[in-house]
């Protein structure tokens, strides 16, 4: 929406769920969820719209597939590369692969690791929502051009006193609040949530965790 005030943006997606047009955006859906192959119905899209950039959002499990693995992706975005020499791409990777913890983690990763190599080697930038994975790429993609982006927060904000929230939710007068936005889940290595409150009690405050998300 922000975009579509300054740009001609059209927005190519599932067919699946109930989508909210923002205003001054167009919205495509030829994307069919079941069908990991139908990836080149959005090539055909962007042939016929030639837009100056194409802004892939990565999340591999978002293409159709249940292991997270669609081979067409990196094929689709190849062919739009041919057919439209002139388009820029753009891949924004806001998941990147496994971390080989487990057997079945190592396994995934095979998959997952070569299937974000193809698309970055493909695109003409790769934006990582994640800090670390931008350095991390910059030496393992060197010819890929890398930028670090923040996701965009998407929660609305609602107007309250300070004093009345931190009376509702129990923090103490000296309590320093550390908020943590994220799903939790048994396997979660906390290692830099334990750092932080530590830092909060080398300072000589007392750490208060909001934990707001999956699981909260």
């Amino acid at each position: 929406g922000e975009l579509g005030r300054s740009h001609e943006v059209t927005v190519l997606t599932t067919r699946k769920g109930n989508l909210e047009q923002p205003r001054g955006v167009d919205l495509l859906r030829p994307f069919d969820g079941g069908d990991p192959k139908s990836v080149f119905a959005i090539v055909n899209e962007l042939e016929r719209l030639r837009p100056d950039w194409a802004v892939v959002q990565y999340d591999p499990y978002s293409y159709g597939t249940r292991h997270a693995f669609n081979p067409y992706l990196p094929a689709a975005l190849a062919l739009l590369r041919r057919r439209v020499p002139e388009t820029r791409i753009a891949v924004v990777v806001h998941e990147t692969f496994p971390e080989a913890k487990t057997l079945k983690a190592a396994v995934a990763q095979t998959w997952q690791r070569a299937q974000l190599f193809s698309l970055c080697r493909t695109a003409h930038l790769g934006i990582f929502v994640i800090e670390s994975w931008a350095e991390r790429f910059r030496s393992w993609a060197p010819r890929l051009r890398v930028a670090h982006v923040l996701v965009g927060n998407n929660i609305p904000r609602v107007p309250v006193e300070k004093r009345t929230l931190r009376d509702d939710l129990g923090v103490p007068a000296d309590g320093f609040v550390l908020g943590w936005l994220g799903r939790t889940q048994p396997t979660l290595d906390a290692d830099w949530l334990r750092q932080a409150i530590a830092g909060v009690e080398l300072a000589g405050r007392s750490p208060f965790v909001v934990h707001v998300g999956v699981g909260a």
